[in-house]
């Protein structure tokens, strides 16, 4: 932010400050909260130890380092410096170390595990974790240059970062929200079912957006390669997978009303106390003004 907005670089340099500081803040910030929280939680509500904590360090530091340097792959094509690129590419495609850490992490956790504790906040977790191993991947795939050639610039790259932020973070957040609030609040979810229908219409709304973008960016990526057409009619080409997009993103809503209805209700049901005991008193200061 400093060399952007306080004592702005020149020339190219803004674009790498700003793909370096967006790369960052996923790898640095919210993958390290969502890996916390996994590696929290999946032992927990398994009630099993974690294995290998030693792994799982080795895991979360080698993600910091191979994730701060393959930021340039946002800018792969552009008027950069080649070694900036090519660290990055390299970089990228060592996450596949810090991949595989987590996955092995997770398998030799959870796999010989039959009871499970609290399985609709494990089914949000595990939603996550699937979405994490599919965005690392996929950041891999495009960071590659000549799958880049296909991909840059599309909706394709669009439709990764979503899945990021609703897949993956996104879905490890609302499972921790479904653990710690009610035990905070000492209050019992007041519409159980209400978990599931957020659950529900939350994956298939990201599974819709995610699918459609993804499909539509092939098909920008293909018909730009191949210079067929015009960007006027390469965007006419993908309206129906906006619209698409557009159900999905509607899907998704509903599933966000049902999580907000229930937060909401239990957080009065939470503060009743509270505002009884505040009418008590002000009916005690204030006789006659107050009603119960």
């Amino acid at each position: 932010m400093l060399l952007l907005l306080f004592f702005p670089v020149r020339g190219v340099m803004p674009a790498v400050v700003n793909a370096w500081y967006v790369n960052n803040l996923f790898y640095l910030w919210f993958s390290a909260v969502g890996m916390g929280v996994i590696f929290y939680f999946v032992p927990k509500l398994l009630g099993v130890p974690l294995r290998s904590r030693a792994l799982a360090a080795f895991a979360f530091w080698t993600l910091a380092i191979f994730g701060a340097w393959n930021g340039m792959v946002l800018l792969i094509g552009g008027p950069i410096p080649a070694w900036l690129l090519s660290v990055s590419v390299y970089a990228n495609v060592l996450l596949v170390v810090p991949l595989l850490a987590v996955i092995s992490i997770l398998t030799r956790t959870g796999g010989e595990s039959r009871e499970v504790f609290e399985p609709a906040v494990l089914r949000f977790i595990r939603f996550g974790i699937a979405s994490f191993v599919a965005v690392v991947l996929l950041n891999i795939l495009y960071g590659l240059p000549i799958v880049s050639r296909l991909t840059h610039f599309t909706f394709a790259e669009t439709s990764r970062t979503l899945l990021a932020e609703y897949g993956f973070i996104g879905m490890v957040l609302f499972g921790s929200v479904y653990y710690i609030l009610p035990r905070v609040a000492n209050v019992d979810w007041p519409f159980p079912n209400l978990i599931r229908t957020h659950y529900l219409c939350t994956a298939i709304g990201i599974g819709i957006i995610f699918v459609a973008l993804t499909l539509g960016g092939l098909i920008q990526g293909i018909r730009m390669n191949l210079n067929a057409v015009n960007f006027i009619s390469l965007g006419k080409g993908v309206v129906p997978f906006i619209g698409l997009m557009t159900l999905g993103f509607l899907i998704l809503l509903i599933g966000q009303a049902a999580f907000a209805r229930n937060v909401f209700t239990l957080l009065h049901v939470w503060g009743r106390p509270f505002r009884q005991t505040v009418v008590t008193i002000l009916e005690l200061v204030y006789p006659g003004r107050t009603r119960p």
